[in-house]
């Protein structure tokens, strides 16, 4: 057996270990009751939005949520400043530093379609997601 293949047991391992320091919740449990009737602004990432003055309207809605790499520092007046859902795919592009990402209120992530709640996540984005939800301080993610 090559190393690569003694090393994926041991990395699987470890991975199920870490997913254990957080809770994966199904999209259908997300609190919808305390949102009733709220307002949502659904904040892209385009460029072009450095160039809209709607900030402030933003702002004003209920919830805020933002996807991936959003850059909210410097674009205030354009994009506005708050974050209340994260929702990334925990690829690892995503900037999980981004303090504004790391504020939100809830983090809503991709993972793959063999997702079972009983027996964890098993597929090597795992590791993506651990490391995401490491290095965003959070502990609960809601998944469809």
């Amino acid at each position: 057996m090559d190393l690569i293949g003694r090393l994926m047991p041991l990395r699987s391992a470890y991975c199920k270990r870490r997913q254990r320091e957080f809770t994966i919740h199904d999209c259908h449990d997300f609190p919808n009751e305390q949102f009733q009737g709220a307002s949502l602004a659904v904040v892209g990432n385009a460029g072009y939005l450095s160039d809209l003055p709607q900030g402030e309207q933003i702002d004003r809605h209920d919830l805020v949520l933002r996807m991936n790499n959003f850059r909210v520092e410097g674009f205030e007046a354009s994009v506005g400043h708050r974050t209340d859902i994260f929702l990334t795919n925990f690829f690892t592009d995503i900037n999980f530093q981004n303090p504004i990402a790391r504020e939100a209120t809830f983090v809503v992530g991709s993972i793959p379609n063999n997702f079972l709640q009983t027996q964890g996540i098993r597929h090597r984005g795992i590791q993506h997601i651990t490391r995401g939800m490491k290095q965003l301080g959070h502990r609960e993610v809601y998944v469809p």
